[in-house]
Parts: C-alpha cells; structure tokens; sequence
C-alpha cells in the first residue's frame, strides 16, 4: 500500500524516475516473498497502476 501512495504522489508531481523505482521494488518484492494468489493479485495490481503512471506522465 505504502508502494501505491508513493506512486501516486510521484505521478501527480511528475517524477517517472520515481515511478520507475517504485515498479523496480514491487517487482522485487513479488518475486522474492513467499505471497498468497490475493498478495500477487494486489501487487499486480499495484504495478499496472504504476506502469499506467508512467505512460500518462510520458504523454504530458
């Protein structure tokens, strides 16, 4: 959750770079934790929310 806030401050500052790193840990973090199929489904997620981000702050 921290991880979705923190995009969208980012997202609504302008900062992709931000975004990106933010994608980076998430990816990370749903590999490297043991998740149940509703912790994947929320990363998930989470990280086309994120990716929907950067695609918006690039057509600006």
């Amino acid at each position: 959750m921290k991880s979705l806030l923190l995009c969208s401050y980012a997202s609504e500052n302008s900062q992709p770079e931000k975004i990106d790193r933010w994608i980076s840990e998430l990816i990370n973090y749903r590999e490297a934790c043991p998740l149940d199929s509703k912790q994947v489904e929320t990363v998930d997620l989470l990280l086309r929310k994120a990716r929907s981000w950067t695609t918006d702050s690039q057509v600006q």
